[in-house]
């Protein structure tokens, strides 16, 4: 009988790797009581039991404290971590994430730089897509789960984010995918420098999702999928599928694959850098140069347009131009929030404030041809898609919308006829 109560214990250990952190039914904690309660019953029922009795006392013992560092910062909530785990159970079985929805135009999430000296090779995989083209030119602009693997010779790789510019170096032998605020970690030797204190930003692994604040550590996926996490500054929260662990500097934690406990030791942090990292890291701060735009990008007619008000940004494009997306993404990514749209034929001017009011995460140009298009065009938009309409242009034979996505929380819309122009706009922002 005693086999029989270690063997339903076993079965909701195995539910509790599986389950949420959340606050709900059948979360961890509660999969957690139902194996204490079987292994309390097999040890009733044979007290000489010792498997039961081992494993009970560990999950008994004490929890580690908070460092008071930690105590000191708002808790990441339970909803992000259940995302990383989900997330830590596709990067385990070797698949790149994918996004929920393939709609809009997504600004770009990070640069990549590479040497240019011919030593190893470095490829990109865009979301969507099943191939990997090998990068020949530097720097190349990421998207959203985008992903980039180096050969086991390659050297010299960073990157760096768009939003706060955060900083990576990225080892031979590794795979690694991107979002905005998810780096995902299938294999090799990651560094990070992460500037996004207060916020959520998560790297996830095959064995570990970590939550970061603030923070400078390195990142190791053995071949067998242990994560090996070193923290050079900054606080770390580490999660496995049943545990959790809080990492403060000068610490290393080390989570197997398959194990429950994760081993937390001290390293010499100085000492491992400079032998490590500290080369690549003064290589990569000569690669990463200010970027130049394309000549006469954002230089509008003056003739036509009075001068921008210090706060009022121009952008002029034309619609034949095949990187238009991208010149609109290098505006976004530096903060801008668009507020006005012109189209003329196939010129096209946006006017930019030059911060971002609503944490954009994705834009979008659609354009209507009659009036129930336009009608039920804005409102899917809106209501499904989560977009806002921030400018509207007519060249009398369509209408043209500029969405954006972010902290906009849109419940209604209405069109409303101005006879002002963007000049005008522009002035009287500048006023």
């Amino acid at each position: 009988m005693a086999e029989l109560y270690v063997d339903l214990a076993e079965v909701w250990r195995n539910m509790t790797k599986k389950a949420l952190w959340g606050n709900h039914a059948y979360n961890k904690m509660d999969c957690d009581k139902k194996v204490i309660y079987y292994y309390e019953k097999a040890l009733q029922t044979d007290p000489s039991y010792q498997k039961a009795r081992t494993t009970l006392a560990r999950l008994k013992a004490p929890k580690p404290p908070v460092p008071d560092a930690v105590k000191k910062l708002e808790p990441i909530p339970d909803q992000y971590w259940d995302e990383a785990q989900s997330a830590m159970q596709m990067v385990d079985q070797g698949e790149l994430i994918q996004p929920l929805e393939e709609k809009g135009n997504f600004i770009n999430v990070a640069d990549v730089f590479i040497n240019t000296d011919g030593k190893g090779r470095v490829w990109l995989r865009r979301s969507g897509t099943e191939d990997w083209a090998q990068i020949t030119s530097s720097p190349v602009v990421i998207y959203p789960f985008d992903a980039i693997k180096t050969s086991d010779e390659a050297s010299g790789v960073s990157v760096t984010f768009a939003s706060d510019k955060a900083r990576l170096n990225i080892k031979s032998g590794s795979i690694v995918q991107f979002d905005d605020n998810y780096l995902y970690i299938q294999r090799g030797d990651v560094y990070v420098q992460v500037r996004k204190e207060g916020e959520k930003f998560f790297v996830v692994t095959p064995s570990a999702g970590h939550g970061v604040r603030g923070t400078e550590f390195e990142v190791s996926v053995a071949p067998d999928k242990s994560t090996t996490t070193y923290l050079y500054s900054g606080l770390v929260e580490v999660r496995n599928q049943t545990n959790i662990s809080y990492l403060t500097a000068g610490e290393k934690l080390v989570a197997k694959a398959g194990e429950e406990v994760m081993q937390r030791s001290a390293f010499n942090a100085s000492q491992r850098k400079a032998a490590n990292w500290e080369k690549l890291i003064r290589e990569a701060e000569t690669q990463q140069l200010p970027y130049k735009p394309p000549a006469g990008y954002d230089t509008p007619d003056k003739t036509r347009q009075p001068e921008p008000a210090m706060n009022a940004v121009w952008g002029s494009y034309s619609l034949n131009d095949q990187n238009v997306g991208t010149l609109i993404d290098r505006e976004l990514s530096s903060g801008k929030t668009p507020v006005g749209l012109q189209v003329r034929g196939m010129d096209m001017q946006i006017l930019y404030l030059d911060q971002d009011l609503f944490k954009m995460t994705a834009w979008a140009i659609d354009w209507y041809a009659n009036a129930d298009e336009i009608k039920n065009g804005i409102t899917t938009k809106m209501q499904k898609e989560d977009y806002f309409p921030m400018g509207i242009s007519s060249d009398n034979k369509n209408l043209y919308v500029l969405y954006i996505k972010g902290e906009t929380n849109p419940i209604a819309w209405q069109l409303v006829e101005s006879g002002q122009n963007l000049q005008e706009v522009a002035a009287d922002i500048q006023h």
